[in-house]
């Protein structure tokens, strides 16, 4: 368990496809139907591995009638199955599942030195992203995959510089960043930006509570909402913004 985009998942289909081969390993999506497939799973022998596998990604979203079904099986799981759970928080799953792990590994953002060196492996060390993504691998490689990052830095610098009395700067013209974002990965790069540039402008007391809650909220609403409406609402929250200082 740990934020998301600091590798849980990735780590995990490594290590278990190392355990075992596809006859033995089951990742399962979020549905009911999922569930009841990894319950029939589990009731065979495994075929090549030591055990079968069953691994259950972004856990905290599965509805109450899949978590119930998994919950079941872990009552009853068997002589040679395994179950993981990738959540952020072990807290937003049923206590009576929680009460059934065997095992809990914690993950933390990287150091800044890990983090330097997972750049590396891109050849971007020196990357303006790395010093925003933090700690995150996973939204470091998207910012870097889209253009390098240098529009998520230039977000940040608009964000940052608006809040030193030049919030006119936010109306100029919408970022890039915003009017080129369309996957729910990209969107949530952006409100991390967002997220970073309140919690720097408050640090240094830049900015008025309600200037934060107006940036904070619109990086809630990115997540949200369609990417096509995310224009529509950086134009409200900069006109708010223009409004309160």
């Amino acid at each position: 368990m740990g934020p998301a985009h600091v590798g849980k998942a990735t780590f995990l289909k490594a290590t278990l496809s190392e355990l075992a081969s596809d006859t033995d390993l089951l990742i399962t999506e979020k549905g009911i139907e999922s569930a009841r497939e990894a319950v029939e799973f589990c009731k065979a022998q495994p075929l090549a591995a030591p055990n079968r596998y069953v691994m259950v990604d972004d856990a905290h979203l599965l509805t109450e009638a899949a978590q119930d079904a998994y919950l079941k099986l872990l009552e009853e799981p068997g002589l040679h199955s395994c179950i993981a759970f990738v959540v952020p928080d072990e807290g937003l799953l049923q206590p009576a599942i929680q009460s059934r792990f065997r095992c809990m590994v914690r993950w933390q953002p990287l150091s800044p030195a890990e983090m330097r060196g997972f750049a590396e492996a891109f050849g971007s060390s020196g990357n303006q992203a790395l010093s925003i993504c933090g700690g995150k691998p996973g939204l470091f490689h998207a910012m870097f995959e889209d253009e390098g990052g240098t529009k998520h830095a230039e977000l940040f610098e608009i964000l940052v510089r608006a809040f030193d009395g030049k919030s006119s700067l936010l109306l100029d013209s919408t970022p890039t960043a915003i009017k080129e974002m369309k996957e729910p990965l990209q969107r949530e790069c952006i409100a991390h930006v967002c997220r970073v540039a309140a919690l720097t402008v408050l640090k240094d007391k830049k900015a008025s509570f309600k200037q934060i809650s107006s940036l904070l909220h619109y990086s809630s609403l990115l997540i949200s909402m369609a990417a096509a409406n995310a224009e529509i609402h950086w134009l409200r929250m900069t006109t708010h913004l223009m409004s309160l200082v």
